[in-house]
């Protein structure tokens, strides 16, 4: 172990501490019973473990807690106290604690679907996009390769090229296959402007290469939302230009649904957002 993982591990240790202190005794029980399981006889970290817990009295096994009135939903409520508050590693460990004590009651599994729900939430809290997924696709029984799953963060640009040349190659069901993947994963990120954006151009890809395979209605969907994506985000010249593109690229979709009227009124709609831009050859172009 090196230097940063034993700050890392002693800092863990302080929070759960602190958190006691401040009343989460739940959540401090119940975070040091799982390290306790999880890092089983493993030194130094065993020893902080247990010197924590016994200047805390938090002795306990998750066996033994999950045996207490109430222990689980006080577990569950503090550990969304400490993620609301910011502290998305401590409600992570709670909320796995949780969803470990009630792994084999039959009678807790939508309980339990919440627990493992506040664990995701905290895993795209710390950033942990893959971790969150596999969780996530797990407690579903998803299998990993399932066309209903995400791109793994680590996969997404490698698939997103790969994507583009499929369907600059004609290969429009493949590239179906992975364009709906991408959505899932963006769909799936915490809400930013920057996700809604990359939310909305996914949504126009998959709607372009639909289009090339006769799915003209359900590119008019993906249109429609991809529009209602960049009209709610803040106004800029980039997406005045997106805004024009979708509106375009929806009305030669309704061209081919035979929609003429709907068609010229987007027509019209993006020509007004592209007389509006400074001038560019990009602009120009389009």
């Amino acid at each position: 172990m090196d230097d940063k993982q034993a700050a890392a591990w002693r800092d863990l240790l302080e929070g759960i501490a602190a958190a006691h202190h401040q009343g989460a005794t739940a959540l401090s029980r119940a975070g040091l019973a799982a390290l306790r399981e999880q890092t089983g006889d493993d030194e130094p970290v065993r020893s902080w473990i247990e010197q924590t817990a016994g200047q805390l009295g938090c002795e306990d096994s998750l066996q033994a807690l999950v045996a207490q009135e109430g222990f689980v939903a006080g577990l569950f409520e503090q550990s969304r106290q400490a993620l609301a508050a910011g502290d998305a590693q401590l409600g992570q460990i709670g909320f796995a604690a949780a969803a470990a004590m009630t792994q084999q009651d039959p009678q807790s599994q939508t309980a339990r679907g919440w627990m493992i729900l506040g664990q995701v939430a905290s895993l795209l809290a710390l950033q942990a996009t893959d971790a969150a997924r596999d969780l996530a696709l797990s407690s579903l029984g998803i299998a990993d390769d399932s066309p209903e799953a995400p791109i793994r963060e680590s996969e997404v640009a490698q698939a997103f090229e790969q994507a583009v040349k499929l369907s600059e190659s004609g290969q429009h069901a493949e590239a179906e296959a992975l364009w709906h993947r991408l959505q899932l994963w963006y769909d799936a990120l915490p809400d930013s402007d920057t996700v809604r954006a990359n939310c909305a151009l996914g949504r126009m890809n998959r709607a372009n290469n639909l289009q090339c395979l006769g799915a003209h209605e359900a590119a008019e969907a993906l249109n429609s939302e991809a529009q209602s994506l960049l009209d709610a985000l803040p106004d800029s010249d980039t997406v005045r230009l997106h805004r024009a593109r979708v509106r375009t690229n929806r009305a030669i979709n309704l061209d081919s649904l035979g929609a003429h009227e709907a068609a010229e009124a987007l027509y019209s709609e993006a020509q007004s957002l592209l007389d509006a831009l400074p001038d560019s050859d990009t602009v120009r172009l389009h």
